[in-house]
């Protein structure tokens, strides 16, 4: 459906707008100025803060949250192991964020087998998903034959990790480390005599949080993110966002946001945006500037809210 504003509050301009299918499943849909200049904002995050917890106030405040999941006996290794595996981190939401967890739970718990099976089958569904979302954007790839009206599921690791190297998702550091968990893999889940689960379980866990790391983490994506450069926010560097990597696992937990906007108790705000076009140096500056003095931006042209029937049904449509 298209809709056209004859005069943009923001700009003054004529715009026409598509709007999908997919946003009228909203009953308010946002219609943004395509004169303002916006970049990629992570919003919707994985954020571990226990680690934090426990170096600021001792294990005294993670205690009661650990007896709470996994009982008082033994709660002295549990605290042990909760310390060998648990680190600070930030990654956009996927769906490992929550297979993960119940791998390091039952590592808590003393689940040795599960925890570690657990892990390397994650490894395993993690190059699986990079490379069956990431494989329209490498159709001349010599791979793509091999993979495009395949089911989603490959288990051979080796194909998995030169596919993935191939493709540049890999950088010889993380083909080590996929290398180190097939390795895991492929004895844990195969039998091998007095094999010591216990001991093993442990690496491998650690070396599948390092390879997650090392594809979403903010801190170790220095190519990907700019984490903290504007106060308190975290942005995807404007070279990045045309990453295959970034456009299918990294901007759908991000939003298009303006250098001046604010989030109020009404929804998302560009009051006293600025039309034109701006660097990302521009950008920056302008959004630090805000952050110190937000007042001296408002203009009170926008938001401006309007209702529309569309297929017999009312939606509020917002230009923020």
């Amino acid at each position: 459906m298209d809709l056209i504003i004859q005069k943009c509050p923001r700009c003054g301009d004529a715009h026409k707008f598509t709007i999908s299918s997919k946003l009228l499943g909203s009953p308010s849909v946002y219609l943004l100025c395509p004169n303002v200049t916006r970049f990629y904002r992570l919003t919707s995050f994985h954020f571990d803060a226990m680690p934090n917890i426990q170096v600021l106030y001792g294990d005294d405040e993670i205690l009661d949250y650990i007896k709470h999941l996994h009982g008082e006996a033994g709660i002295e290794d549990k605290l042990s192991r909760y310390k060998s595996v648990r680190k600070e981190h930030i990654w956009p939401i996927d769906e490992f964020n929550d297979y993960l967890e119940q791998v390091l739970q039952a590592y808590v718990q003393g689940l040795f087998f599960s925890s570690m099976t657990g892990a390397v089958c994650l490894a395993e569904r993690v190059m699986n998903r990079l490379v069956f979302k990431l494989k329209n954007h490498y159709k001349s790839s010599e791979h793509y034959k091999v993979v495009h009206n395949r089911e989603e599921k490959l288990q051979n690791w080796d194909l998995l990790i030169r596919i993935l190297g191939d493709w540049n998702i890999f950088d010889e550091d993380q083909t080590k480390l996929a290398k180190k968990i097939h390795k895991y893999r492929i004895d844990s889940v195969h039998y091998v005599p007095n094999y010591n689960y216990s001991e093993n379980s442990l690496s491998s866990i650690k070396l599948v949080s390092e390879l997650i790391d090392s594809l979403f983490s903010i801190y170790q994506r220095k190519d990907v993110f700019r984490v903290f450069e504007i106060p308190g926010e975290i942005w995807v560097k404007a070279e990045a966002q045309n990453y295959p990597l970034v456009k299918e696992f990294i901007l759908p937990s991000c939003r298009l946001m303006g250098a001046i906007h604010q989030m109020t108790d009404e929804g998302y705000s560009e009051d006293g945006a600025i039309i034109g076009e701006m660097t990302e140096a521009e950008f920056i500056r302008q959004r630090k500037e805000y952050q110190k003095n937000s007042e001296a931006y408002h203009d009170g042209k926008t938001p401006q809210r309007f209702e529309q029937e569309v297929n017999e049904q009312v939606y509020t449509f917002i230009i923020p």
